[in-house]
C-alpha cells in the first residue's frame, strides 16, 4: 500500500533520505562537523524548507538532532515535520550508534521509531502507530554494520580531506528497509561527487520498480585546514530539481 504522503512531501521526504546516506564497514566519514548546521531546502528554485543539524561530541560518544522545519511552500503543511535523534560512540572518530528516535508528521499521519543497537545489530524497539511487518519488509537481525539515518547524515556531511570525498559505498537501516548510496568523482574534473540513492530491500515491490535508484550531485566547498565542505545536494525529479543547500 503506498503512503498517504502529498507528492511534494514525499519528495522532499526522499532528498533527506539521500543526505542520509550511510555507512557500510570501513564506509563512514569521522565526524568533523560543527556544533550546528542549517540546510535550506529549494524544490524548483522554491523555499520549502529548513533542515537544522544539531551536534555534541565528548570523548568517545556523540549525540545529535535533527529538525525539518517548513518555510516557504511547505508551510501549507504547517502540520508537517521531521525530528530525529541518535546517541552513539565514536570508535576512531567514527560513529556507532546505540539509540535513534525518529518522529514523522505528514499532515495526514504520525509516526514514531525507536531502534537500539547492542554489539553493532539493530533492534527495533518501537514503531507507533503499531503494525505488523509486511512480507517485504527486513529483519533487523540481519542488518548488522548499518547506521541508522541520523548518523548517516553526520557521516556524510562530515569535512573530509579532498583524496577521501568521494571514495563512499555507504548504507543505511531505518528499521524496516535498507537502502544505499554510492558517490563517484565528478567528471572532467567538476567539483564535487556524483551519486546515486539506491532502496536495496525491505520496501512495497511496486515502489521499488517505479523508482529503485536517485541520481545526485554532492557539491563541494572549501573547508577547515585544507579538507572539503559538503555545501550542496541536488537531485533532479520529473517536476524540478530538489536542492539542499549549506549556510
Amino acid at each position: 500500500m503506498r503512503r498517504a504522503m502529498p507528492d511534494r512531501l514525499r519528495r522532499i521526504g526522499a532528498v533527506v533520505a539521500i543526505v542520509a546516506g550511510l555507512w557500510a564497514p570501513g564506509g563512514a566519514a569521522a565526524l568533523d562537523l560543527p556544533e550546528v548546521v542549517r540546510l535550506d531546502v529549494t524544490f524548483a528554485g522554491l523555499p520549502v524548507g529548513v533542515l537544522h543539524l544539531a551536534i555534541r561530541r565528548t570523548d568517545g560518544s556523540y549525540a545529535a538532532t535533527a529538525r525539518l522545519q517548513p518555510a516557504g511552500l511547505g508551510r501549507l503543511l504547517p502540520s508537517a515535520r521531521f525530528e530525529a535523534t541518535v546517541q552513539g560512540r565514536l570508535r576512531a572518530g567514527r560513529p556507532q550508534p546505540l539509540r535513534y528516535v525518529e518522529d514523522v508528521h505528514t499532515g495526514r499521519r504520525e509516526s514514531r521509531t525507536e531502534i537500539a543497537w547492542e554489539g553493532g545489530v539493530p533492534r527495533l524497539l518501537r514503531l507507533d502507530p503499531p503494525r505488523p511487518p509486511e512480507p517485504w519488509h527486513l529483519d533487523p537481525a540481519g542488518q548488522g554494520g548499518a547506521l541508522d539515518p541520523m548518523s548517516a547524515v553526520l557521516s556524510v556531511l562530515a569535512d573530509v580531506p579532498a583524496e577521501r570525498a568521494c571514495a563512499l559505498d555507504l548504507a543505511v537501516f531505518d528499521g524496516r528497509r535498507r537502502t544505499q548510496i554510492v558517490l563517484a568523482p565528478a567528471p572532467d574534473g567538476e567539483p564535487g561527487c556524483d551519486g546515486v540513492f539506491r532502496r536495496v530491500a525491505g520496501y512495497d515491490p511496486e515502489d521499488l520498480a517505479e523508482r529503485p535508484e536517485v541520481p545526485f550531485r554532492l557539491i563541494h566547498g572549501p573547508g577547515p585546514g585544507g579538507t572539503l565542505r559538503v555545501i550542496a545536494l541536488e537531485a533532479a525529479w520529473e517536476l524540478g530539481t530538489a536542492r539542499l543547500t549549506r549556510d
